[in-house]
């Protein structure tokens, strides 16, 4: 599952979109681009069925987009492999899943 976050036209306002798959995130990450309203923030689970994490950062760096969004990786495997496959596609942001609010309390 992919989740974007991008702001509305109007300002400030902040929309939520989900994807069920990685074909299905790339195709909305493409169209919200060419319509000049693309996302900003998108949360990549790393684990989905049918394309991987590592193959959807892969085509998106390929993508020809005019705005890039900031990608958070989202996986359950806290693992350094993840870490470095990651961050080798220009991902700095890792969130390890399950998530809980009051783990980021300080």
């Amino acid at each position: 599952m992919i989740a974007a976050v991008y702001s509305g036209r109007s300002g400030l306002s902040v929309q939520i979109a989900e994807a069920d798959s990685g074909e299905s995130a790339l195709t909305q990450i493409a169209d919200v681009d060419r319509q000049n309203c693309p996302y900003h923030l998108v949360f990549l689970d790393w684990v989905m069925p049918e394309v991987m994490g590592e193959t959807i950062l892969h085509r998106l760096q390929n993508m020809p987009l005019i705005f890039r969004p900031e990608i958070v990786v989202v996986s359950a495997y806290d693992s350094e492999n993840i870490h470095a496959l990651s961050a080798s596609f220009g991902v700095r942001h890792f969130l390890t899943s399950p998530y809980s609010p009051r783990c980021s309390v300080g």
